[in-house]
Parts: structure tokens; sequence; C-alpha cells
């Protein structure tokens, strides 16, 4: 199902993401967005999982650089796919229990909430996730 909405999501114009820029780069700054829609899909097939995030601080020279990432965990499994955004990681969906590189991510939050609870952002996630749906197929 991840790798089936993944794909969807590559597929579709960026016409379809409405005041949402980032979406032409995909993956690239698209994490949170994404697994907000992709909780929403999971949840209305049944499937009841927690929206992640956390950050880290990388050493880019002569400065530090905030990194974020958000994700999905069902019980002992993490859900992404949005990771490839990152030079270090090249698969682009996966289901895993080994959760080595997102726990470089600290003071990481984890919420369940719905596209009904999206706040500010509910509107424009909801026009998304039904074009989504309208593009996914059988």
């Amino acid at each position: 199902m991840a790798t089936k909405f993944r794909e969807t999501i590559e597929r579709m114009d960026a016409s379809l993401f409405p005041c949402t820029p980032h979406f032409s780069d995909y993956p690239s700054g698209c994490c949170g967005d994404t697994s907000n829609l992709l909780l929403q899909f999971l949840y209305d097939n049944g499937i009841k999982s927690e929206y992640v995030n956390g950050s880290f601080y990388e050493d880019v020279g002569d400065h530090c650089r905030e990194r974020s990432h958000a994700w999905l965990e069902i019980e002992d499994y993490i859900v992404d796919i949005t990771a490839d955004q990152f030079d270090d990681v090249s698969e682009k969906a996966f289901v895993t229990q080994d959760k080595s590189w997102h726990s470089k991510f600290k003071e990481q939050q984890r919420r369940f909430e719905t596209l009904e609870d999206a706040g500010p952002s509910e509107e424009r996630l909801k026009t998304i996730y039904q074009n989504i749906l309208d593009n996914i197929g059988g």
C-alpha cells in the first residue's frame, strides 16, 4: 500500500497539489504532508499508524544545519516513503523494524491525527488526498 501510494504521487501532475509547490520536487521537503496523507490512507483502509517527526543537526563545514524528517510507525514498524530525499537512503518506500537510520532524528514527537485534525492545512490536504484517491487506481 505504501509503495502504491508513493508511485501515485510520483505520477501525478504538480497542479494536483494546490498551494504545495514542493511536491514538484518530490520527495524533497514533502515528508510532513506525505506522512499526513499516507496516515489518512492507511486509516481509511483499517490500519492505524502514528505520525512521527524529529530533527538533528548536521555539520556542513563552517556551520551546522538542522535536518528534520517525518514518517509513520505502526506498532514496531517504520513506514517511510520519503527518506530517499536524504543522500544516504536510496530506497523509495520501505517498511522496516530497523530503527537505526531514523534514530538519528532526536526529540521525536508522535501523534495520531487524521486530516480532520490538520488545522489550517486541513482543506489543502483534503483536496490533495482526494486527488491521490482519484489517481491511485485499483
